[in-house]
């Protein structure tokens, strides 16, 4: 059978109460994280990667679980948790499975420009005794577990474990986001239960094991779109193609080359990261890549440059020069970064890259979880729909 699969309008169209939009904001970097993102791609630094990636051992299944470092990303929204809810702004992410937000008491300072979880306030709550640590790159998130109600748009799913912060670096003082609601599969979780996800899924929430991520080219806009049980065909220029997760804890599908002009690299594998600003793949891969490119890059003539190809199962997925050259305000001056950085990586992977909002932004983006699949179409951001407000 083709790798190749078209999607079936009838199977994903948007005709039930249970496919839901969920409009994601966009928000341009800040001065000050704009600073810290030049300086961790002049670098070519992932703390993240470096301490989860790097070895051969199996990807752990105890309460600590190391995710990546979020000071760079820019899309969030809205949840609430506890009966009556509590809203907190948090990032969609697809790289790690855990959701999170502080807790009251929290004691660190973050925690005074942040909203905190109220337990008394709630009578849905349930603590459990169990506590975890998420650490970071720059950091670390601890604290313990509970269950409670959790409300995304219209949905509510009941008795979902999630984590109540106690402590946070000061890293999340400037973001934006309260927590991180992970929307990897349960094997990448810290928490050993159910995501949220599963939860929605387990109580029929909605419509089918499967969401879709859309996300605007436009700084400060919400027009990006988390859309749960389904697809959106609008937003898509061309059929989708799907491929098969080869490791399911992160998305993780096979990858044949990427290739500059002249030059054809092999890869193995990629990971399906959303929350991942840049594209970030093994030395061996990258550093052939950006060696092509002058250190000093013209903002003037980005254009000038090639297209970066990534092919998967024969299917060819081109990046222009727009869509990987980073454009940061340092010291006063625009100044422009390859949007690629190498980092060690897991031998398991192979050569191996990790596909960030670089890639997002192009390509429409599917998650079939029931099929285990990933799905990819381009973008259509001429798309003049408004996204329903739901949240």
């Amino acid at each position: 059978m083709s790798k190749t699969i078209i999607v079936l309008i009838l199977a994903f169209a948007l005709c039930s109460a249970s496919v839901i939009r969920i409009p994601i904001k966009k928000r341009a970097r800040t001065e000050l994280q704009d600073e810290i993102l030049y300086k961790k791609l002049e670098r070519k630094e992932r703390g993240f990667l470096d301490q989860i990636l790097n070895s051969d051992e199996d990807i752990p299944s105890y309460p600590e679980i190391k995710v990546q470092n979020y000071l760079d990303m820019s899309y969030y929204g809205e949840i609430s948790i506890g009966t009556p809810p509590q809203p907190f702004v948090i990032l969609f992410d697809t790289g790690s499975s855990d959701l999170w937000v502080p807790g009251k008491p929290c004691i660190s300072l973050p925690c005074l420009v942040h909203p905190k979880f109220n337990t008394q306030k709630s009578s849905t709550y349930n603590e459990s005794a169990q506590k975890f640590s998420l650490v970071y790159g720059s950091g670390a998130v601890t604290g313990h577990l509970a269950t409670e109600t959790v409300t995304l748009g219209p949905l509510q799913a009941q008795n979902v474990t999630f984590g109540l912060a106690k402590t946070l670096t000061s890293a999340f003082e400037t973001t934006k986001f309260d927590g991180i609601l992970g929307l990897a599969y349960k094997e990448l979780s810290g928490f050993k239960a159910n995501t949220f996800f599963d939860e929605l899924v387990a109580q029929k929430q909605v419509a089918s094991n499967l969401f879709s991520l859309y996300l605007s080219d436009k700084e400060n806009s919400d027009d990006s779109e988390l859309i749960l049980g389904g697809i959106d065909q609008s937003y898509a220029s061309s059929e989708f193609k799907f491929y098969p997760v080869i490791l399911k804890a992160w998305y993780v599908i096979a990858a044949n080359s990427i290739s500059v002009g002249n030059l054809n690299l092999q890869l193995d594998s990629m990971i399906v990261d959303s929350g991942s600003s840049v594209v970030f793949g093994v030395p061996e891969v990258i550093n052939p890549i950006i060696q092509l490119f002058p250190k000093n890059i013209d903002c003037g003539s980005i254009s000038q440059y090639p297209n970066v190809t990534i092919n998967i199962s024969g299917d060819d997925y081109v990046l222009e020069p727009v869509d990987y050259i980073v454009q940061i305000e340092y010291k006063g001056r625009t100044q422009c970064q390859l949007g690629f950085a190498a980092t060690k990586l897991s031998k398991q992977l192979g050569n191996a890259l990790i596909l960030g909002d670089t890639f997002f932004r192009k390509y429409y983006t599917a998650y079939d979880r029931e099929n285990n699949r990933v799905g990819f179409a381009i973008a259509n951001h001429n798309n003049n729909k408004k996204a329903q407000k739901l949240i």
